[in-house]
């Protein structure tokens, strides 16, 4: 039988309660009803910044002038800059 998948977003919710209450990871589990093993992976991944699976992860933005309206760096070091507005779909398909 095949373990039940959990979206890494809930797990990244769980992560963020517990780093709020400051609790050791094991009382939160055990309160949470989570599993240790699975909050310590969804942590390592949390830290580590390996955004799971083909999604966007959230981008936070900073006043340096510059002549790009946006750039983006992907997990594997490439910078994609665009100097005008693009449709989401348009960015799938460079990342993908």
């Amino acid at each position: 039988m095949k373990k039940e998948e959990v979206p890494s977003e809930v797990m990244y919710n769980h992560i963020r309660l517990w780093q709020q209450r400051g609790q050791s990871q094991k009382t939160y589990c055990q309160q949470a009803g989570i599993a240790y093993h699975v909050f310590h992976y969804w942590y390592h991944k949390y830290r580590h910044g390996q955004p799971t699976g083909n999604s966007f992860i959230q981008l936070s933005t900073s006043t340096v002038a510059s002549s790009a309206f946006a750039e983006c760096y992907l997990s594997n070091g490439v910078c994609i800059v665009l100097h005008q507005p693009v449709h989401a779909d348009y960015i799938k398909t460079l990342a993908g």
